[in-house]
């Protein structure tokens, strides 16, 4: 079962059109989770978030998926299905939750869910 992932805007109070890919692993997947687990282990706390350094992890669209890809594993650690008609993207939020698409856009606004995020691959 892969991951749900969607684009979407309004989550940042500053840039309000940035849009962004919001990735939900089900708590009950236990591969995602050992993948979630791994990326928070490499992550910064800062601004309601835990941050994975691209050196680390990035993501990268392929069609109609996003993987999230790591130096130390040949295979991605992550793939999740996008909508065909998704918009573009910069930022990638991965989120362990089992709340709905608009709960879940109101907890990552209020900071009450903390996403790890991961920017794309630089250089």
């Amino acid at each position: 079962m892969r991951p749900r992932a969607w684009v979407t805007t309004g989550l940042n109070p500053d840039v309000p059109d940035e849009a962004f890919c919001v990735v939900v692993v089900d708590p009950r997947h236990e591969a995602s989770f050992h993948t979630l687990a791994w990326l928070g282990g490499r992550a910064h706390e800062r601004d309601n978030a835990f941050y994975v350094l691209t050196s680390d992890a990035w993501h990268a669209r392929r069609g109609g998926v996003v993987q999230i890809w790591s130096v130390e594993s040949p295979a991605p650690l992550l793939v999740a299905d996008l909508p065909g008609d998704a918009e573009p993207f910069t930022v990638l939020l991965l989120v362990w939750s089992a709340l709905g698409r608009d709960a879940l856009e109101t907890a990552l606004r209020e900071g009450t869910e903390w996403p790890l995020v991961v920017g794309p691959r630089i250089g």
